[in-house]
């Protein structure tokens, strides 16, 4: 058993109960850059583990009714089917002779990473400018043309997802958060967090299992993974209302920023 696996699971399980993200975003990179796997297994390995840390954060916010739960499935109907489209297309380069397929990843990885730390920081830019609660006319006017097209906004957005989870493990929290944001703004964090958590399970759970046939998970790493992160998300679940998001949004940023450097360079 190695520590450095308990404490990174500790530490990103912290931070899915705390954001709604930060599973793929940081797990993903911390397991390549620092603790040398390679990157298909890193991916396959992180979504089986977000799959049961998620559970357990989806558990504990349900029990806090922070969960619209008809939300959560319509994103998932369409994230899951298209991150088996994701692990389909990774099978697939798997078996074309001549391509480094780790080495894609990397790059992709490293390519959604820049979109997530961009995601982090224009949030309280959307929430502040596109939705001026100061102004009801213009909150409520917009709100009322987005309601007809709630539906096919949350599975558009989880097509997306579900593809950039299949192959990368990655941005599926904060693109998801960026999505709650405009269509529900009226929403607390919290409600937003939980939301996305349990779709995060739905989400993982598919993808992990696709990676899981491909041979992209190692368990041993999962379960050392967990001992850290399970406790970590019951810790962060029941901090939303009490770490400020303004400190904690760009300190992560900087992070997912700086690793996206890295992973693109390699």
């Amino acid at each position: 058993m190695q520590a450095q696996f308990i404490l990174t699971g500790l530490l990103v399980g912290l931070l899915i109960g705390l954001t709604g993200m930060g599973g793929g975003s940081l797990m993903t990179p911390i397991l390549v850059l620092l603790l040398g796997v390679k990157p298909t297994i890193a991916v396959g390995t992180d979504l089986a583990y977000a799959s049961l840390t998620k559970g357990v954060g989806a558990i504990q916010h349900l029990r806090q009714t922070h969960i619209k739960v008809w939300t959560s499935v319509r994103l998932s109907i369409g994230s899951v089917p298209a991150s088996l489209l994701g692990v389909g297309l990774i099978a697939r380069l798997k078996h074309t002779q001549g391509v480094d397929v780790d080495q894609i990843i990397s790059h992709m990885l490293g390519g959604v990473l820049i979109l997530v730390a961009v995601a982090l920081i224009v949030q309280p830019i959307i929430r502040t400018r596109l939705w001026p609660e100061d102004r009801p006319v213009v909150f409520f006017k917009r709100l009322e043309a987005l309601r007809k097209f709630r539906t096919f906004i949350l599975i558009g957005i989880g097509v997306v997802v579900g593809f950039l989870v299949g192959m990368t493990s990655v941005g599926g929290g904060s693109i998801v958060m960026i999505a709650l944001l405009l269509v529900y703004p009226r929403w607390q964090m919290n409600r937003r967090v939980g939301t996305d958590v349990l779709q995060g399970f739905f989400l993982s759970t598919a993808a992990a299992a696709a990676h899981w046939q491909i041979g992209d998970v190692n368990f041993p790493i999962v379960g050392q993974l967990l001992i850290g992160s399970i406790p970590g998300v019951l810790i962060g679940s029941r901090l939303t209302k009490i770490i400020p998001e303004s400190i904690l949004r760009p300190a992560v940023a900087s992070v997912i920023a700086f690793s996206a450097w890295r992973l693109l360079v390699l």
